[in-house]
């Protein structure tokens, strides 16, 4: 089997973990997945790697590296012409680890960004906002 099919069903065994709840087997097979990706694994294999891994990492706990990952798949979707949904997940993800981790700043002005008829964006941006002005929603 060769390491594109490898790292493809690592990403797929990675979702199954975390749409399980098993969110540290989730990560060790989005991590898996990107270490066995190569220039044959399309760009949007590896953001989504990225994404995913930052999803199980905000379910850990994990906002720092949950910020890394979305970090990174926004670097690889500017620069690879990836869809407007990668790049939305990946904003959505690093604005949620932002707001967790108190940097709550960074998080308005990742949300700020995405479409004012974005409804996650404008929940997650009423929190923000909620919380900067001492409310809690």
């Amino acid at each position: 089997m060769g390491t594109q099919v490898i790292a493809e069903r690592m990403k797929s065994i990675g979702d199954d973990h975390f749409a399980a709840g098993c969110y540290l087997q989730a990560r060790h097979a989005y991590t898996a997945g990107l270490q066995r990706a190569d220039r044959r694994n399309p760009r949007e294999h590896v953001i989504a790697c990225h994404v995913n891994r930052a999803a199980a990492y905000l379910k850990l706990g994990a906002h720092q590296d949950a910020i890394e990952d979305a970090t990174a798949a926004l670097e690889l979707a500017e620069h690879s012409g990836a869809p407007p949904s990668q790049k939305r997940k990946a904003l959505l993800r690093r604005a949620q680890a932002f707001c967790d981790a108190g940097k709550l700043e960074a998080a308005r002005l990742d949300l700020e960004t995405l479409p004012a008829g974005d409804a996650v964006a404008q929940k997650l941006l009423e929190r923000v906002r909620g919380t900067e002005s001492g409310i809690t929603v």
